[in-house]
């Protein structure tokens, strides 16, 4: 077992949950996003969102999206503290 917190979670998956998530920003969002309505995608992005650690949403604000997407992950962030939102350029 990796450290002394048997609830800590298990920073080998938090990283795969992260790259799940940055990869889905960058490569999938634009498709899912045109082929459903805006509210169900804002709420994937808020439960996307509360999945990644900090070093992941970091990623994923590196992430360049367009004028729509961003506007969506605006949308989703909007009651997230704004650490959360760092460095979000939206």
């Amino acid at each position: 077992m990796i450290g002394d917190d048997p609830d800590a979670p298990d920073p080998n998956a938090q990283a795969l949950e992260d790259v799940a998530c940055v990869v889905f920003l960058a490569h999938y969002l634009a498709d899912f996003a045109e082929k459903h309505d805006s509210n169900k995608v804002v709420e994937i992005l808020r439960k996307t969102w509360a999945k990644m650690s900090p070093l992941g949403r970091r990623a994923a604000l590196a992430v360049p999206l367009g004028g729509a997407l961003k506007e969506l992950l605006s949308s989703a962030l909007a009651d997230e503290p704004a650490e959360s939102r760092t460095a979000v350029q939206i």
